[in-house]
This record gives C-alpha cells, sequence and structure tokens, in this order.
C-alpha cells in the first residue's frame, strides 16, 4: 500500500509531473520552479507583477480566484489586447502562447496550474 502525506500548500508547490508522478518542493522567492509537467501553486498576490507578460509553449494555464478579484490581460492573435475580470470562485484558462499578464489593484488569493518547462516573460513593464 502506498503512503500519502499532506501538503501544506501555503508552503510548497506540487508537480504533476508528464511519467504520472508527483513531487512537492518548498516554495522559493520569486516566481515556482518549472517541471516537466504541470505545477500546482497557490499565492496571494498584492500588487501587479512587474513584468510585461508571459506565455507557456506547453500548454494552457489554469488560473482558479478563490478570494479577491483580479484582471487576466491577454493579447490575442489578431494584436488587440483583452481584460477579462477573474473574481472568487472563477477559473480562467489561458491558451497555450498566448502572452499574459495579471493586474492586482486589491490582496487576490490564486491557485495556478501552469505548464512546462517551458516559460517565456517579457521584460519589466514601465514605472
Amino acid at each position: 500500500m502506498e503512503s500519502h502525506a499532506l501538503v501544506r500548500f501555503a508552503d510548497n508547490v506540487v508537480a504533476l509531473l508528464r511519467d504520472g508522478s508527483s513531487l512537492t518542493q518548498a516554495k522559493q522567492p520569486g516566481s515556482s520552479p518549472r517541471f516537466d509537467g504541470f505545477t500546482v501553486a497557490s499565492y496571494v498576490l498584492t500588487e501587479t507583477p512587474p513584468h510585461g507578460g508571459e506565455r507557456h509553449a506547453d500548454g494552457d494555464e489554469l488560473l482558479l480566484v478563490i478570494a479577491g478579484e483580479c484582471v487576466a490581460v491577454l493579447d490575442a492573435r489578431d494584436g488587440r489586447t483583452e481584460e477579462i475580470p477573474i473574481r472568487a470562485g472563477d477559473a480562467f484558462v489561458i491558451p497555450r502562447n498566448i502572452w499574459h499578464r495579471l493586474v492586482i489593484d486589491d490582496p487576490c488569493h490564486i491557485v495556478f496550474v501552469t505548464p512546462g518547462p517551458q516559460m517565456e516573460h517579457r521584460g519589466l513593464r514601465d514605472a
């Protein structure tokens, strides 16, 4: 019989690897580690991240807002920008390879399910 363990999600990230296994790693300052599979992490964001956007080549990203609200800003393939409000209880899927960023006006608790290991960040936004 396999052993099961609780994971303190506030302090750890969980990797769901492509080979079907999983692992847990302590959170470190900065962005979550990238794995060959999905990184599942929970963060309370209190300000807009400083980068100009990110995109994921390995698959769609799932955002689940637990508390608060934020705005997902997506750069559509036709050159337009879409702003999608996401509120507590909402889940939102960001399609593969779409540049996106979050705008945070008030604290927002979000669970991220992020594909990896590939991810690109744009440079820092202008202040």
